[in-house]
């Protein structure tokens, strides 16, 4: 990696998304977030859309000035989650 490339860190977490740029330093070069709902279709029910997850994680990654230098990506999301 060369001091220019950046890490781009995605946070995809139950109420909204947020993404990050990094300098290799460790430092904060951009930043986005987008919040999102959760359905409850019943009571003590709770689900999400992953196509919301996706949609967030396209949205604040074009936001964020310098995205072309990224060289490496770090992605966590919440705990266990089934999809399907």
């Amino acid at each position: 990696m060369n001091r220019d490339e950046l890490i781009l860190a995605i946070d995809i977490g139950t109420g909204g998304t947020k993404t990050t740029l990094f300098d290799l330093a460790g430092q904060v070069v951009a930043a986005a977030s987008e919040d999102y709902g959760i359905i409850h279709p019943r009571p003590a029910w709770a689900e999400q859309d992953p196509e919301t997850w996706w949609q967030a994680v396209r949205r604040t990654v074009l936001l964020l000035d310098g995205r072309e230098r990224v060289a490496a990506i770090s992605i966590t999301s919440q705990r266990e989650g089934l999809v399907r």
